[in-house]
């Protein structure tokens, strides 16, 4: 009886972290697709309140490798004149693929509240919060390749 019991838990034990590992990889392949994915910046929230998505972003393209690297392609119109045509960079989950971490000069923590094929609504981590939130949230809309 005790190797049955010892078995069957080996076997819940295995079958739960088989779970956990595909939930990890469908957000990974949420965010790349097979090899990269490119995103674009519909709607913003600043502190509670919509707010228009600014000019300059309308025309930038985030795109997500697998391979861990993230690009922004800048579009004609520039937040920033010195703006570059691309900004590249990095990007990697939290241990437990609830948040991402996005770097290039700077890096910036987002917790990922909404993921799917298709869009993806993300929310700036503010440390110097007690809970943490910013009232910082972008969505994004995946864009046809």
């Amino acid at each position: 009886m005790k190797v049955i019991i010892t078995y069957s838990l080996a076997y819940l034990i295995f079958s739960l972290t088989g779970c956990r590992d595909r939930v990890e990889t469908s957000k990974k392949e949420f965010l790349t697709g097979n090899s990269s994915k490119r995103w674009k910046i519909v709607r913003t929230v600043a502190n509670g309140s919509e707010t228009p998505v600014s000019e300059c972003l309308k025309d930038d393209v985030l795109i997500l490798s697998e391979s861990g690297e993230a690009i922004t392609k800048t579009g004609k119109l520039k937040c920033d004149p010195n703006e570059g045509e691309e900004i590249i960079g990095w990007w990697n989950f939290s241990m437990d693929s609830t948040e991402l971490t996005l770097g290039s000069e700077i890096s910036m923590r987002v917790k990922i509240l909404e993921i799917s094929n298709s869009s993806m609504k993300l929310e700036e981590i503010d440390s110097t919060r007690k809970d943490g939130k910013s009232g910082n949230i972008v969505t994004f809309v995946k864009m046809d390749n």
